[in-house]
């Protein structure tokens, strides 16, 4: 399991250094907006459990979408080297 995770942490380190605006935008804009949306709601009395699941959601979302960046971006490493 480490060794699972010691390369996904290395693919995605990679993939940062070689896309770094994609990499950061789709990785930190979702998880920044459910943030702000806590905030957001917090100041205006919003319902805490409805924007708590509203924030777990985003964040559950944005972890997905980190591992879907990772496989498209291994995919694409495999594909230039091996044409």
């Amino acid at each position: 399991m480490d060794d699972n995770l010691a390369g996904e942490v290395d693919t995605f380190i990679r993939m940062t250094r070689e896309f770094p605006i994609r990499t950061g935008f789709l990785t930190f804009s979702l998880p920044g907006f459910a943030l702000l949306q806590l905030l957001n709601g917090i100041l205006h009395g919003g319902s805490l459990l409805l924007i708590g699941s509203f924030v777990v959601l985003a964040m559950a979302c944005s972890v997905l979408l980190a591992q879907y960046q990772l496989a498209v971006y291994r995919q694409q490493r495999l594909s230039r080297q091996w044409p």
